[in-house]
């Protein structure tokens, strides 16, 4: 918590995430100049035979025109809705148009990580107001493929309460649920490029 308090507000949160999830599994956090906790996760994929084809990262085949469900995109970052069956209903994810060559979002410089993530409120405000939401919940993404963050919806008026969690992702299911459920959504956004 002592390095969290020196890094700007967004890292500061994601700092504290991480120490306490390092805490949590009993492990170390190794966090010193240009060395972020997950670090060398490309490394450990190429050698474990992962592949950069846009096929094996969702995300990536999305962007390059894939199934999805965009919610809004601006030149910085994109909305997709995560229509993974294990997802929360509603749940977003928000990422940069390019990853600039980085797995996960504690790999980018602070700078880079802000153009995309200043797009997080919006995207939680359609999802609150669309689902009807007690609360929103957004989770930066620690490990994985491609830098992004998930926006999960809170309880419902009435409803259960999301289980606290990073859900995995898919975004090319079909159907008029999914389509419906993204029209919803767009309809809630008040953003500056959004059509009215």
């Amino acid at each position: 918590e002592i390095l969290a308090s020196l890094l700007t507000p967004p890292r500061r949160t994601m700092a504290l995430l991480v120490a306490r999830r390092a805490a949590a599994a009993a492990r170390p956090v190794v966090w010193g100049p240009g060395r972020h906790p997950f670090a060398g996760w490309r490394a450990l994929a190429a050698a474990a035979g992962a592949s950069e084809d846009t096929s094996d990262c969702p995300f990536r085949a999305a962007l390059a025109g894939g199934q999805c469900y965009k919610l809004f995109e601006t030149p910085e970052a994109v909305a997709l809705l995560n229509t993974h069956p294990q997802a929360p209903r509603g749940s977003v994810v928000v990422l940069p148009r390019q990853s600039g060559g980085f797995a996960s979002i504690f790999e980018m410089p602070d700078e880079e990580a802000a153009v995309f993530v200043q797009h997080v409120p919006r995207a939680a405000k359609m999802v609150q107001e669309a689902l009807e939401a007690e609360s929103v919940c957004c989770l930066p993404q620690a490990e994985g493929e491609y830098p992004h963050v998930h926006v999960l919806p809170g309880r419902s008026q009435g409803g259960e309460a999301t289980e606290l969690g990073v859900p995995s992702v898919a975004f090319d299911s079909t159907g008029t649920q999914w389509e419906a459920l993204a029209a919803e959504i767009r309809a809630r956004d008040g953003g500056p490029d959004s059509p009215q």
